[in-house]
């Protein structure tokens, strides 16, 4: 079992995103935070720049006591450079 997350903009991720992933925008760690198991499950994030957006989410995590996170290497470009499956979606009201 494990959680991905796309660090990207939320309008980049309802665009197209890996099967599965969830929208965790780089600029919205402390809400997102809160919506992730904290059950030692692990948590791996992408974004499309090799790291500098999901590096930051893993960074923010690991501070936050998330230790089982890991960074998919090469991002969102390298998915889809070799046809692994994306998804498609509708932006994700707020949580209230």
């Amino acid at each position: 079992r494990m959680v991905i997350l796309d660090a990207r903009a939320t309008s980049d991720w309802s665009t197209s995103h890996i099967a599965g992933a969830l929208p965790f925008p780089f600029y919205n760690i402390e809400e997102m935070a809160e919506r992730i198991p904290r059950d030692g499950t692990w948590i791996l994030a992408y974004c499309a720049c090799p790291h500098a957006a999901s590096g930051h989410v893993v960074d923010e995590l690991r501070q936050r006591r998330f230790p089982r996170t890991a960074v998919i290497d090469e991002g969102f470009p390298f998915w889809t450079a070799h046809n692994y499956p994306t998804a498609h979606a509708a932006i994700i009201p707020p949580r209230r």
